[in-house]
């Protein structure tokens, strides 16, 4: 009893009655609610939180500023074009030239093997600008130009392998050489890409840029005999 006659527990009984209560309190607040039915009692799960993080909110904003910054900034830190050296035939107008033959080509669009733009389109285009370069050769450079449709089949060893086939696809050849040198004509330095691209993409990188700078290299070798020590095969 206290002191005021009234019965009361020792202090080691409420402390463990508390601990009791506050485990059944957190215990109660982890059960899922229990929704009744017509049938009886169903579990339903505690609902999650949707809402975003805003540590979450603030990656993603900062991801949405970062990468264009980083673009914008890496573009306008590229260097001028200049020559690789004072004598050098290659001038920073090359450049110019090879990126106008790239932007040309993507402006066909996608060049899916078979279509309209890949078949007809770019060869036509890619024919058009060996003509003129043909045009200006120098005095015995000799540049010759094939349109050639191929159809074949080739193996793979990828994804298990597989067999590649196709039908009637365009190639454009051009081979200089010199008018006054037989050999020139027999053995001969290949110089190849594509211009055909993936689905969905007009193929700028993969491979318009490699076309233009053939395209260069093309009127380079036409135009200055002295560099043809032997021909050259443009494919």
């Amino acid at each position: 009893l206290d002191s005021a006659g009234n019965r009361s527990m020792p202090p080691s009984t409420r402390q463990r009655r508390r601990s009791s209560a506050s485990a059944t309190t957190e215990t109660i607040a982890v059960k899922p609610s229990r929704r009744r039915s017509s049938g009886g009692s169903v579990d339903v799960a505690p609902k999650k939180s949707t809402t975003p993080s805003s540590l979450a909110v603030f990656c993603l904003f900062l991801l949405s500023v970062a990468i264009p910054l980083s673009v914008v900034f890496y573009v306008e830190g590229l260097p001028t074009a200049t020559t690789a050296r004072p004598d050098s035939l290659f001038t920073a107008d090359s450049a110019a030239r090879a990126r106008s033959y790239m932007e040309r080509l993507c402006a066909f669009g996608t060049r899916t093997v078979g279509s309209w733009a890949n078949e007809v389109g770019a060869p036509g285009y890619i024919i058009e600008e060996l003509e003129k370069i043909r045009g200006e050769a120098a005095p015995g450079v000799l540049v010759e130009i094939v349109r050639q449709s191929s159809s074949g089949s080739f193996n793979l060893d990828f994804l298990g392998g597989f067999t590649n086939v196709y039908q009637n696809v365009t190639n454009v050849l051009c081979r200089i050489s010199l008018s006054g040198k037989p050999s020139s004509r027999v053995h001969s330095v290949l110089i190849n890409s594509h211009y055909d691209t993936a689905a969905s993409s007009p193929g700028a990188a993969d491979d318009g840029v490699m076309v233009g700078v053939m395209m260069e290299l093309g009127q380079m070798l036409a135009s200055n005999a002295t560099l043809l020590s032997g021909g050259s095969v443009i494919l």
